[in-house]
């Protein structure tokens, strides 16, 4: 099982957690939630860390301009995603051209997954992954073996 800790803002909060085997950490830069981390605070964690585990950041909704600014001192970085909680358009989100991950919302086709380029991971909540299941949807004949249904 991977664990990911969301809201980090401090650096002292991943120096003790590395103990318990936590390799992969969110920061949240959405500026309406009580974990929003500022920017130059991120930057000096993520250096700090070099490549030793992954980090996201954490938009909801941002217009592209910001993200591209706050990305960008990390596009190069192997270790650095994007991730995305609202409403934006998938393939808006897929055109940063930038490896990201997505907190599925049930106003976005499932069947516009496949297309992506960038998406490296889906966010589910319990309730959307039941009404996912209940409905079908999430057997398709290209996302899975009909052995394995």
């Amino acid at each position: 099982m991977i664990l990911i800790l969301k809201g980090i803002s401090k650096k002292d909060t991943i120096s003790h957690l590395i103990k318990s085997g936590i390799a992969q950490y969110s920061f949240d830069l959405r500026p309406r939630s009580l974990n929003f981390t500022q920017a130059k605070n991120i930057e000096m964690i993520i250096d700090h860390y070099s490549d030793l585990y992954k980090f996201s950041l954490l938009f909801e909704n941002e217009k592209e301009f910001m993200i591209q600014e706050i990305f960008k001192p990390f596009k190069h970085r192997a270790n650095v995603f994007l991730e995305f909680t609202g409403t934006t358009p998938l393939d808006e989100l897929d055109s940063y051209g930038f490896a990201f991950y997505w907190h599925y919302h049930d106003k976005e086709k499932i069947n516009n997954i496949k297309n992506l380029k960038n998406l490296k991971r889906i966010v589910f909540r319990q309730k959307d992954l039941e009404d996912l299941n209940s409905s079908c949807l999430l057997y398709t004949s290209d996302a899975a073996d009909d052995s394995l249904r």
